[in-house]
């Protein structure tokens, strides 16, 4: 079957283009393959490298057949493609003609989310990446996928995914990476927002609507519908006693400010995530800003009017033996709502 029309000159299969394009534009500034990026392609090329040469002298031998074909007659060489004369105008040739355009088509998608997902992960030091593989069941249903998506902001959200996965093996559940890969660009950018007020283990909802702090009802809905959030639940939370007080810190680490509460117990409300929610919202980098705590920080003074709250900026933690922090130092305040 080896002469079926038109037959694409350059094998797309092997991803060759794909991996020195990547090659380029990542690899090439650096002294040696950055680990992470070789996870990648160990798990989209499988042996590829290895199988290099044998390629190469496979690929140099199929190229003097089909030369010598085209100074016979038989093929031709027509917009980048390896026509076969003898068998282009048959049914088989049109739907291989089809076949191969689509598959041309995935493999240039393929290669966008690889790209991205592989400058994401140049810039992670090395140390934070796990040394075991990346598994393969993920990866090819994380491919399969990728092959898919057209847009640039829905595919860098997938390559996020990738990444993360290579950073800790198995740490999104296939239901997860189901539930993600059925999100439309505007439910992953909706829940990207709605989670900005994710607070002490639920996405706030802002009383008496009952409507997510940072959305409408509708929007609330929608995400529950899309499997990523549960229906409002209640939540409390205990104090830790710091320098001979009450208090319950939340912090938001992403840019060092925490809400510090001076009380023995707190009630939130909210939404609870399902499973994909929480693993998803675990490997968000959500885009707080200052206002954004500052507008958590007004909603729990407007369901705890007579507790002090206050927020403050990090300056510096204290981990255990595991690394778990156990301690956060905080500047003066730079919001109150009550004098303590």
């Amino acid at each position: 079957m080896s002469d079926i029309s038109p037959v694409k000159v350059s094998v797309k299969a092997d991803l060759t283009e794909s991996i020195h394009k990547v090659v380029d534009t990542v690899v090439a500034p650096i002294q040696s393959v950055h680990k992470g990026i070789a996870k990648l392609f160990s798990a989209c090329t499988g042996k590829w490298f290895a199988n290099n040469d044998r390629q190469t002298a496979l690929i140099a031998a199929q190229t003097a057949k089909d030369v010598a074909d085209i100074n016979a007659g038989k093929k031709e060489y027509r917009n980048g493609e390896l026509i076969n004369l003898e068998l282009a105008q048959t049914p088989e040739a049109y739907y291989r003609q089809i076949s191969e355009n689509n598959g041309a088509c995935d493999a240039k998608r393929l290669e966008a989310a690889m790209l991205e997902a592989a400058v994401e992960i140049s810039n992670i030091p090395e140390e934070e990446i796990s040394d075991d593989p990346l598994n393969q069941t993920f990866f090819n249903h994380w491919r399969a996928e990728a092959e898919l998506i057209d847009e640039d902001d829905l595919r860098k959200w997938w390559a996020h995914l990738l990444v993360e996965e290579a950073k800790k093996p198995n740490s999104i559940s296939p239901r997860t990476l189901h539930v993600a890969r059925n999100l439309s660009r505007e439910e992953a950018n909706l829940f990207q927002r709605i989670a900005k007020g994710y607070c002490g283990g639920l996405v706030l909802l802002n009383p008496p609507l009952n409507n997510p702090l940072f959305g409408n009802f509708g929007e609330g809905v929608r995400l529950q519908d899309a499997g990523l959030l549960m229906s409002g639940m209640s939540r409390r939370i205990d104090a830790l006693v710091l320098d001979q007080k009450y208090q319950i810190p939340l912090p938001f680490l992403d840019i060092n400010i925490a809400i510090v509460i001076q009380a023995s117990s707190i009630i939130l409300s909210g939404y609870g995530l399902s499973r994909a929610g929480q693993e998803l919202i675990s490997i968000l980098t959500l885009p707080h800003t200052e206002a954004d705590v500052l507008e958590i920080a007004k909603h729990l003074t407007v369901i705890n009017p007579n507790i002090p709250i206050s927020v403050n900026k990090i300056y510096d933690t204290e981990k255990d033996d595991q690394g778990q922090v156990v301690r956060y130092k905080w500047t003066d305040p730079i919001w109150v709502n009550t004098k303590p």
